[in-house]
């Protein structure tokens, strides 16, 4: 297909969704938006484990089907409608899995950005065997789940898209595209080479030397800080990231790889848990490349991998960048733990600020807060944050002082229709006074004071409703 071809990039997206919508409601026998709430969806899919076997096989065999004939109708169409859109652009990455933290993490970006494109995390497990994971259907069915609470901001009229899944092939480009395979053992080999402080030309040189020179090998790995296992972090040691990664794989992969992974020396685990940080790496760099937008990621550790390969490749990965390393930073700072609550923002609301453009204006004003720091500033993210968090106070304050000023002037509108209302009264008992206070009955005051009230509530709704009143209303 010509790139030059129009794309109708709704209609598509509106499909697939709906193919996701169907699909999870014939296995689950549930719509996605009363089956559970994110954080409970574990518990909902073993309570009616039962219900969901006795309808897996049809509905598995319908999703699979339908599906596959989605994917193999448009394969590129929605990766060229992505190239094809302008604005501030950011492509998720870091991982194949859409888990609550990364709605939760997008929910945020979009109050900032105008479009975010994500990797279609559902076609990984369609379009290639994933005998490794122990759990192929339900974390297939948890991918949907999630994915589809973004379903709103898909189906709703926006100026222009605030998110755009596109399929992006990545398993399949690993198993059968050589240019891809070339280009992650090239990823491999140089950063290995970098932090390792030697040189390879190959990933079985790594593993060779990982295995020979174990203990060096891992003092390495923990001074450069190379190995987050899932659910890890930066501040725990090394020995206690691999107890987490020897979890994860006893939980969530198939009995077939343990058994593989079962008596290999923990340097080769910690090697092959490093691979699997890097070949997103690389799928993100290439999308970003590709679609003009900046990588963004979700989680910490993902963070921690690209600016890894960022300072491997002497920060051209920040060149090539289409935003300023303080826009990155803010957006970055977005996911901070004391902004977490930026995340409560619901998503009919968001569609109603996306509706507005009210995203332009919450970036314009973040962005005063943050432009007159120096490049030293920008790449300490404690800083950003700080300031981050001054321009959203400055917001909520502004919102409390427009509430005031609604308050303040209905107050005295109904403290005017109260003295005329005592006027008219008093007119009533004293015949002589009438012709100085004119017609008003007493049923016109109190008709009177329901249309204050009603103005008033009207304008402090119509501020709940902004984007100032939606924070408030986040944070509280």
């Amino acid at each position: 297909m010509e790139q030059s071809q129009i794309i109708n990039y709704k209609q598509l997206q509106r499909e697939l969704f709906n193919i996701f919508d169907e699909f999870f409601e014939r296995a689950t026998g549930s719509k996605y938006s009363s089956f559970s709430n994110l954080n409970n969806f574990d518990e909902q899919i073993r309570r009616n484990a039962q219900k969901i076997a006795n309808r897996g096989v049809d509905a598995f065999n319908w999703g699979y089907s339908t599906l596959g004939n989605f994917y193999s109708k448009h394969a590129t169409d929605l990766f060229i409608a992505s190239k094809q859109l302008g604005g501030m652009k950011l492509v998720i990455g870091g991982s194949s899995r859409f888990t609550s933290s990364t709605f939760d993490s997008i929910r945020k970006m979009l109050l900032y950005t105008d479009t975010i494109l994500i990797p279609d995390p559902v076609l990984p497990w369609i379009e290639k065997d994933r005998s490794e994971e122990a759990f192929q259907d339900v974390l297939l069915l948890e991918n949907i789940f999630t994915i589809l609470q973004v379903k709103p901001l898909v189906d709703a009229d926006l100026p222009y898209p605030a998110i755009l899944v596109f399929p992006s092939w990545e398993k399949s480009l690993e198993h059968k595209d050589e240019f891809t395979q070339v280009g992650i053992q090239d990823l491999i080999t140089e950063f290995f080479s970098i932090y390792l402080n030697s040189t390879y030309s190959a990933p079985q040189e790594i593993a060779s030397f990982a295995q020979k020179h174990e203990t060096i090998f891992l003092e390495l790995v923990e001074c450069n800080k190379l190995f987050i296992a899932p659910g890890g972090g930066f501040s725990e040691p090394l020995a206690q990231n691999i107890v987490m990664y020897k979890n994860e794989i006893r939980t969530w992969r198939s009995k077939e790889f343990n058994n593989k992974i079962a008596n290999i020396p923990d340097s080769l685990l910690v090697f092959n848990g490093i691979l699997e940080r890097l070949a997103p790496q690389y799928h993100l760099i290439e999308n970003a490349n590709e679609l003009s937008a900046q990588p963004i990621f979700c989680l910490a550790s993902h963070w921690h991998y690209y600016s890894l390969c960022a300072n491997m490749y002497e920060h051209r990965l920040q060149n090539k960048s289409l935003l300023s390393p303080n826009t990155s930073s803010i957006l970055q700072s977005l996911n901070a733990p004391n902004l977490q609550w930026l995340g409560n923002v619901p998503l009919t609301a968001l569609v109603e600020l996306r509706k507005n453009n009210e995203n332009e204006y919450f970036r314009t004003h973040l962005d005063k807060y943050t432009k007159e720091l120096n490049s030293a500033s920008i790449s300490d993210i404690d800083r950003i944050v700080a300031e981050v968090g001054r321009g959203i106070a400055s917001l909520l304050a502004e919102h409390q002082k427009q509430i005031r000023a609604i308050e303040a002037k209905h107050s005295l509108l109904h403290a005017q229709t109260a003295i005329g209302g005592w006027v008219t009264l008093a007119a009533l008992l004293i015949p002589s006074l009438a012709p100085f206070v004119g017609s008003i009955a007493p049923l016109g005051v109190a008709g009177k004071y329901i249309w204050d009230k009603t103005n008033e509530h009207h304008e402090k709704s119509k501020a709940a409703n902004s984007l100032m009143g939606i924070l408030a209303a986040a944070r509280n």
